[in-house]
Order: structure tokens, then C-alpha cells, then sequence
């Protein structure tokens, strides 16, 4: 698993699961280290996450609930949804 936390534009730490520098894609465009990431680590699962609520997000939980890797999980604390409901 790699986690991108970002602070809405720009990343600001990475962690992960491999014994990875990331240390190259800090302060980068979020969307442009999200596609790079995840074309460089395609059997990865991939999270952005805002750097105020990393504390709050359940890895554990993550990995239970991609039983594949053909999906994407949204979540949001606030009442706008990120991806639109029509989707």
C-alpha cells in the first residue's frame, strides 16, 4: 500500500508498505505523483489522504475492503462528495 498525503495540492509525506524512496515526489502536484505512482506500482493499493486526517485513516480496514484492485473507495467528512453520485 502507498498513502499520499497531501495538503489539497501538494504532497506532503508518502508512506508505504515497500522499501521505497518517495522522498522526490514531496511538494509535487498531487493528481501528477497520484499517476505516476500508480502506473510505476499498478498492484499496489493507492491512498491519498489529507495530511489533517492521516491519524484518522484505517489501513487495516483499506486492505480488508480491496479484495481487488479494480476499485475505487471514496470518503469524505464533509457533506460534499468528491466523486459525483451519478458515478
Amino acid at each position: 500500500m502507498i498513502i499520499l498525503h497531501h495538503n489539497k495540492n501538494k504532497i506532503t509525506t508518502i508512506e508505504s508498505t515497500l522499501s521505497i524512496n518517495f522522498s522526490n515526489e514531496i511538494n509535487n502536484n498531487v493528481i501528477d505523483v497520484f499517476l505516476t505512482v500508480s502506473k510505476q506500482y499498478k498492484d499496489e493499493i493507492i491512498v491519498w489522504c489529507h495530511e489533517e486526517l492521516k491519524n484518522n485513516l484505517n489501513k487495516e480496514l483499506i486492505e480488508k475492503y480491496f479484495h481487488h484492485y479494480k476499485m475505487m473507495i471514496s470518503f469524505s467528512p464533509s457533506d460534499n462528495n468528491f466523486l459525483d453520485k451519478r458515478i
